[in-house]
């Protein structure tokens, strides 16, 4: 079984830019700072993209 869409996207971006570096907390710390980004890219799509009349505000 394959890993999850965002894991694979956080993976090789982080490969990407950290290529030959062995430090795993600036890895660990990017893929943090890319997964809280995503969180409230969704949270805003979310409010965005629902009805007005489906919302509870």
């Amino acid at each position: 079984m394959s890993a999850p869409p965002l894991e694979d996207m956080m993976n090789s971006v982080s490969s990407a830019a950290f290529e030959g570096e062995d430090d795993i907390e600036d890895i660990e710390a990017f893929k943090a700072t890319i997964k809280a980004a995503m969180i409230q890219a969704k949270k805003i799509a979310k409010k965005k993209y629902t009805p007005k009349k489906y919302r509870r505000d």
